[in-house]
This record gives C-alpha cells, structure tokens and sequence, in this order.
C-alpha cells in the first residue's frame, strides 16, 4: 500500500514565512531561493531540509544584501528631499529680503517646531550654506531662465541706478521688455554688482557686461536711470 503523501498547510506558513503554497498541495514555492520544493515524503522536514542547504543560505545572504540597498536607495530620495528644502530656505530668504544671518535661527526654530519630521530634523542650513546656494545654484538658473525668456524677443530696454547698502554702492541692472504672449510688459533683475565708483564708465561697463551676458546687446534700444520698485520688478 503507497504511503500517504504530505501536503501543504496554512501552519507551514506561520512556522516557515520564506515558504508559500506551490502550484500543486504537495509542494511549497520558496520566496528565497525562487524555486519550488516537494514535501510529499517528509512534509515539515522537507522545508527544515531545504532552510540548511548551502544553496538557500547563499540566497538569504544576497537577498539581505539587496535589503541594505533599498535603505540605501530610501535615504537617497531622502537626501534629494532635503536639498530641495534648502533651496526653498533660500529662495524665501531672498524673496523677502531676510538677512542670511536669520537662517541659522530659523533651522533651529524649524528642528523644534517640525520635531517629528526627517527631513525637519536633518536640516542644517546656516548663513554661509544659504549664500552658496544662492550664489551657486539660485542666481545662475534665475540667469537661464530670463535667456530663455527673451530669445524670441526682439527689442529690450535697461535700467540701473546707485543703491547705498551701507558702505558698499550696489548698481541693480534691470531688463524690460513686452511679451504679448505672457501678459505683456516685464520687468527683471538681470544682475546686480557692488562698484568701486559711480563714474559713467564704470556703470556703461557695467551695462554693456550685463547685455551681452544675455546676449542682449543689438536688441537694446533704451537706457533709463530709473529703478523699479520690487513689486514691479520680477527676478525670474
């Protein structure tokens, strides 16, 4: 008489989760090894058999391995997370005119009142991070932009005019232009550099440098001494 053949069973599962029911009741499919395993004869020490080859535990080994690279992979679009929070930080530093020394007091403020929050606690963007982030990243894709702006646009006018921060003279350098497609006339901040003097040949070097970083130079049919306020002047 045949001897009766073991089959699986919903205990199997509980006592041996690497395991699930194969395609047949005396069969079991191992997640690990991605292979299927007969229990017909031994039933529960099939699987207890099969948990101690070298085949299985070389297996579970790799599959740990690809564990730590998903953890690694979450912390990654962590990171990525994090870096754009920084450059929020300083872009709303610059929109309202904050002082970067601000900075080191609001990631402070931000770590208690976010305590719950990775990103929240990660975050350490102090004055000089948020000035090279500014200067580094923020300023040039602000440039790009604007280019890309008026490449189709053929006549611009340029403004400037001495701003006394302190010591230091500032010449803002703006660009107007009208763009029937976006609303009409615009107004933005091409460049803004600290000069050792106000002469007119120093500021016309100024502009001339400005016009022909945008590429702007034979479009340019008007100069203006007047500045725009900030409402009206858009730095992208």
């Amino acid at each position: 008489m045949p001897k009766r053949q073991c089959k699986y069973s919903d205990d199997m599962l509980k006592e041996f989760p690497s395991v699930k029911k194969g395609k047949i009741s005396t069969e079991v499919f191992c997640n690990v090894c991605s292979s299927s395993l007969s229990i017909a004869h031994k039933g529960k020490k099939d699987i207890e058999d099969h948990l101690k080859t070298e085949k299985h535990k070389k297996n579970l080994r790799s599959q740990a391995g690809a564990s730590g690279l998903q953890k690694f992979v979450t912390t990654a679009s962590n990171s990525s997370r994090i870096k754009a929070a920084k450059a929020t930080l300083a872009f709303h530093t610059v929109r309202h005119h904050q002082s970067y020394n601000s900075m080191g007091c609001t990631t402070k403020v931000n770590k208690k009142i976010y305590h719950d929050s990775t990103v929240g606690q990660s975050l350490t963007c102090g004055r000089t991070k948020v000035e090279a982030i500014i200067n580094g990243v923020l300023g040039p894709y602000s440039s790009q932009e604007i280019k890309k702006q008026i490449e189709h646009i053929p006549y611009v006018g340029v403004s400037t005019d001495a701003s006394n921060h302190n010591s230091i003279k500032m010449f803002p350098v703006l660009l107007q232009y009208f763009d029937y497609k976006k609303g009409g006339l615009h107004v933005k901040l091409a460049d803004i550099q600290s000069t050792e003097n106000e002469t007119s040949e120093t500021v016309s070097d100024l502009l001339v440098s400005v016009l022909a970083m945008y590429d702007v130079t034979q479009k340019c049919i008007s100069f203006s001494g007047r500045l725009f306020s900030s409402q009206e002047c858009d730095c992208s």
